[in-house]
């Protein structure tokens, strides 16, 4: 990817253009934050690997002890594929993948990153949600979006993930968990609270598309499981951070639902 002519000297709060935007938002690192392109480049380098890290380490262990098929057969949806780092990782894995996003910018976006493979349908959700139209799904990963959700939210994601899904089909999703013991001093300490006053110094304009309405939406762990069970899903395996309070959760539709 370029970086569209980015002036590096301009004021970190006022966003030019929409390609400085998506950069941002795509990688979720702030472009005035870099003093040239050498900079900025090692950094979205370091994020690509972040979310390879994560799909390899957290999201596909536990999805191929619990998935009774194997990836390679397996129908798959993303929620929220941002920079689509683990779409190019999954799609030559797997039989197909549905992104979904609310974001018609990101999912252009991550549709020229991704643009080589044939295996892939982007949907960008306008106005109410509904999934009715993807059928057959064996597996779903999101990362890094539920962290922004509420309970209404993650009711009617799962609520439409339920009609998509086969029978024993698997969902994954990280939250951040009020019950974790690192809630506290990671979410109210000082560099977090910083960086949410700086995100909302640059997004909360009228201008910009990101809203920071519910910017981060900390959950406890038990209601999410205790909401998503009525729903007919049982939770099968959770992944805490280690250094933060965010938790990956894997729940599984149960085949009598």
């Amino acid at each position: 990817m370029g970086f569209w002519d980015i002036d590096f000297k301009k004021d970190r709060t006022k966003y030019q253009t929409n390609e400085q935007q998506l950069i941002s938002l795509l990688y979720g690192i702030d472009v005035f934050d870099y003093v040239n392109e050498t900079l900025l480049q090692k950094a979205i380098d370091g994020k690509i690997q972040e979310k390879k890290d994560i799909l390899y380490n957290q999201i596909l262990p536990p999805f191929e002890h619990n998935s009774e098929k194997l990836l390679k057969d397996c129908n798959v949806i993303e929620i929220g594929p941002g920079n689509g780092v683990m779409v190019n990782e999954l799609a030559s894995q797997v039989k197909f993948i549905h992104l979904v996003d609310i974001s018609k910018s990101i999912m252009e976006g991550c549709a020229n990153q991704c643009y080589h493979h044939d295996n892939v349908s982007y949907n960008v959700i306008y106005g109410r949600l509904d999934l009715s139209s993807i059928k057959d799904i064996d597996f779903v990963y999101s990362q890094s979006v539920f962290i922004h959700f509420t309970f209404l939210d993650v009711h009617l994601y799962f609520e439409e993930l339920k009609k998509c899904l086969n029978p024993n089909g698997l969902v994954y999703i990280d939250i951040i968990n009020t019950e974790s013991e690192h809630f506290v001093d990671y979410f109210y300490g000082e560099s977090f609270q910083k960086q949410i006053k700086e995100f909302k110094e640059v997004y909360n304009t009228p201008n910009m598309q990101a809203s920071t309405k519910t910017l981060y939406s900390p959950l406890p762990l038990s209601r999410v499981e205790e909401l998503v069970g009525k729903l007919g899903f049982s939770l099968i395996n959770t992944e805490p951070a280690y250094d933060k309070p965010t938790t990956g959760l894997l729940f599984q539709l149960r085949s009598d639902k």
